[in-house]
């Protein structure tokens, strides 16, 4: 007698994890149908216009200049994380200024004017950057 009750509660504990494994599996696949398209959105060169918009709705130039901790490096770096989450493609560069430390600042590369430098601290194009001694394009995978 002993025996057949274990092979009840056998068989209802198969049930009760098939039911389980059922549930599961069924929430798994319900979750894998919602869930959102991964198609990479890529970033882009800016018209001039574009870029402009851009800078004018940043509120990077904003934040306030701390010596020794947030200095260029980090407005322009700012500036270049914001642009990305805008599919922006932008630059960081580094200028020497000469007797001085070297500088950085953001480049667009914009579809209808070129190469625009513009200092992050103020949004101001930068028709003579002076002497460009780095430059690195960053990517929506690099970001």
């Amino acid at each position: 007698m002993e025996e057949k009750s274990s092979k009840k509660d056998d068989i209802a504990v198969m049930i009760v994890l098939f039911i389980i494994v059922g549930v599961a599996i069924g929430s798994l696949a319900h979750m894998m149908e919602e869930k959102p398209s991964q198609t990479p959105v890529e970033i882009h060169d800016p018209t001039f216009a574009e870029m402009e918009i851009f800078l004018h709705n940043d509120k990077t130039d904003e934040n306030s200049y701390i010596n020794g901790k947030y200095m260029c490096k980090e407005f322009s770096t700012d500036l270049i994380n914001n642009a990305i989450k805008q599919k922006i493609r932008c630059a960081f560069v580094v200028i020497d200024k000469v007797g001085e430390i070297d500088h950085a600042i953001v480049a667009f590369n914009t579809t209808d004017q070129g190469l625009i430098y513009i200092e992050p601290m103020s949004d101001a194009i930068l028709e003579d950057p002076g002497n460009v001694i780095f430059i690195e394009w960053w990517n929506e995978d690099e970001n």
